[in-house]
């Protein structure tokens, strides 16, 4: 099913829903025919999973069909809150439903909206009317090549547009959703952001913001150097809420459900209390997802967290690869756009890891392999050092599993993550989540602050960890890992976890063939931003920008993504560095190692300009050239608009963030990008 989903998303075009159909049902049809023919079987039953994971893909591409923005403009709008969350000081993001609009009207509004504005969040709470002057932006498309596409996730979040509102925006009053489920979407909001002010105000400063982030899943205020020593540690993914945080409720809840029935002998000498210890951790599982906001990394840990109880309930052994992989089903059938992302792919990675090496160790442990020294006082050493140990076992298997993808989605490798993670586990056991829980389950009765603080103290050991380890931490880049390297990479990492005899040892020959692809991909001479804001051109390992200041974010993405050591701006007329860029009347030049030549041209003085000598043009609108060779490579701001952010290799090849263009619904509104000063 994964292949399926990863087939759909990848094409160039958009398949036709009743063509898939078709085809699944035919598939469904000769896999039952030949149920009784082994090979054919199997055969038809892979071919069915395909078509049923494309299948999925095209209904919940369907079912949203999210209107997206066409292009950027200014509007006075009238919305309801849908969630509120403090982003730094000062700033706060809302979520917005838009009802109306003018000055001017947009025909085709999107319907739902990400903006921040200059304020308190205690001025709005979920449900509030809003209307104010918003600066409204068209979803933008990866930083660079098979990166992180922001188009794509805005549309499977059903966010339309984002951006700001200009000035103050005023709080209005808007009749209610007239929907059962939006009004009680709307109140568990309410209770969310009341739950994660409380938590702020009673521990306070950075260390209650990250305790808000455990409890509610608002990671508004958080330091962005603390975000990094996380980062760099191995410890970004404590802050979301997902697996780990969902199996720390659960089996909390277990314990303390199956510790308090013991209490009863005659009711649990009659009754099995396990079974109802799985209940109600099902039950404040999924109290935990919607008070967590119920983001598409908390579903997914609640679906697998679920499985695992109903397992328990039904006499079923939990922790199994098939538990695992009905989990991942269920996410596939729901949630399919998810296989794309690094939460998806991190969680099973690291899951199924576990239960591959527990597994092992389970066989080895019936198969009589000793796994402590037999002398005396082994057996005390066994009970002091096993909680230790095994932690960190976890944590170097979990780490190397996801690292995987941690290194193509992020750059980074953390290689110290298991000794962060095997200080930061216990904390995180004992001192932070028992007491957040306690926290969640007090508040209602205005209990909550002696817990929360104990939680804090444990919140801050997690902080001076991360920082800790961060700074004898080497920040390990493994640069740009191509999408073919990470599909070797993938294969190579299901034979080792689900193949149990030898034939395990054959993932050897695709992590090789992986690590062959990462060794000898193509490098890249030029980077162009999507809207242009930054051109760098590389060598040795330094990237040379035509802008004094360039977009931030675009260039540090690019510094982490191939490795680059440092920013060099233009030139000035006395002297000039290899492939450094010399700017004079609104055109830029450049080359490298006498290899290509690159022109930027942004101004045009006359009606017509003879096409330059260089190799490369990268043209801003309204520049019109003439006498080109039929070599030369012109990039225009039209095909920017179209195909989103360019990659250049060395050998002159051209490499579009989205060469399908604006042929898929996350992309259609492309087809409207304008430059700016065009008619609206």
């Amino acid at each position: 099913m994964t292949v399926g989903v990863v087939i759909y998303f990848g094409l160039s075009y958009e398949p036709d829903g009743r063509t898939l159909t078709a085809l699944s049902i035919i598939a469904i049809g000769i896999f039952i025919l030949s149920r009784h023919f082994r090979p054919a079987f199997y055969i038809t039953g892979l071919a069915m999973c395909i078509f049923l994971g494309a299948l999925c893909s095209k209904i919940e591409t369907w079912r949203l069909s999210t209107p997206m923005l066409g292009s950027d403009i200014s509007s006075t709008i009238k919305g309801r809150i849908i969630s509120v969350e403090k982003v730094t000081r000062g700033k706060s993001r809302l979520i917005v439903d838009i009802i109306s609009t003018e000055k001017p009207h947009l025909n085709h509004a999107p319907e739902r909206a990400k903006l921040t504005f200059s304020g308190n969040n205690t001025e709005f709470e979920p449900g509030d009317g809003i209307e104010g002057r918003a600066k409204l932006r068209a979803s933008s498309g990866p930083i660079r090549p098979d990166s992180y596409d922001f188009s794509f996730a805005n549309y499977f979040q059903s966010i339309g547009a984002q951006g700001y509102f200009v000035g103050k925006p005023t709080k209005i009053f808007v009749e209610p959703p007239i929907s059962s489920l939006e009004r009680f979407s709307l109140a568990v909001a309410r209770l969310r952001l009341a739950m994660t002010n409380r938590i702020i105000n009673a521990i306070g400063g950075e260390t209650g913001s990250i305790a808000a982030a455990l409890i509610t899943g608002q990671r508004g205020g958080i330091l962005p150097a603390t975000n990094e020593a996380l980062r760099i540690a191995g410890l970004s993914h404590i802050l979301s809420i997902s697996g780990l945080h969902m199996a720390m409720v659960a089996g909390m809840v277990l314990i303390v459900i199956r510790t308090l029935l013991a209490l009863f002998p005659s009711f649990a000498s009659r009754y099995q209390s396990k079974k109802f210890a799985a209940a109600a951790a099902l039950f404040v599982s999924a109290f935990y997802l919607l008070l967590s906001g119920s983001d598409v990394a908390a579903q997914r840990s609640f679906v697998m967290v679920a499985v695992m109880l109903v397992a328990i309930i039904f006499d079923r052994s939990a922790i199994t690869m098939r538990n695992l992989a009905i989990a991942a089903i269920i996410t596939l059938v729901v949630f399919p756009h998810e296989v794309l992302g690094p939460s998806f792919q991190m969680s099973f990675s690291a899951t199924g890891a576990l239960i591959a090496t527990f597994g092992w160790w389970s066989r080895k442990h019936k198969s009589g392999f000793q796994t402590t020294p037999m002398f005396f006082g082994a057996g005390v050493m066994r009970i002091v050092l096993f909680p230790v140990l095994s932690t960190a076992v976890a944590s170097l298997v979990a780490g190397l599993a996801s690292g995987i993808f941690s290194a193509y989605h992020f750059s980074n490798t953390a290689p110290l993550g298991v000794l962060s993670n095997a200080l930061a586990f216990p904390v995180m056991s004992i001192a932070v989540m028992p007491f957040a829980l306690a926290a969640a389950l007090l508040m209602p009765f205005g209990l909550e602050w002696w817990p929360l603080q104990i939680m804090g103290v444990g919140v801050k050991i997690v902080e001076k960890i991360a920082y800790s380890v961060a700074s004898i931490s080497p920040d390990v880049n493994p640069g740009l890992i191509p999408p073919i390297a990470l599909v070797f990479l993938s294969i190579g990492l299901v034979i080792l976890l689900f193949f149990k005899t030898r034939l395990c040892l054959f993932s050897i020959i695709f992590f090789f063939v992986g690590i062959i692809f990462v060794i000898h991909q193509t490098q890249p001479l030029l980077l162009i931003s999507e809207d242009k804001g930054a051109v760098g051109l590389i060598d040795d390992k330094t990237l040379y920008i035509t802008d004094i200041k360039p977009t931030r974010f675009t260039t540090e993405v690019w510094l982490r993504s191939y490795a680059l050591n440092g920013i060099v701006g233009p030139s000035s007329e006395d002297y000039q560095k290899n492939a450094q860029f010399i700017c004079d009347h609104g055109t830029c030049h450049a080359q490298k190692d006498g290899g290509l030549e690159i022109a930027v041209i942004e101004k045009q003085n006359t009606s017509d300009l003879t096409c330059p000598d260089d190799d490369i043009l990268l043209l801003s609108s309204n520049i019109h050239l003439i006498n080109c060779r039929p070599e030369q490579k012109v990039i225009t701001e039209t095909s920017l608009n179209l195909k989103g952010s360019i990659v250049v290799t060395d050998n002159g090849k051209i490499i579009s963030a989205i060469e399908s263009g604006p042929t898929r619904p996350w992309n259609e509104h492309r087809k409207y990008l304008r430059s700016s000063g065009s008619k609206f």
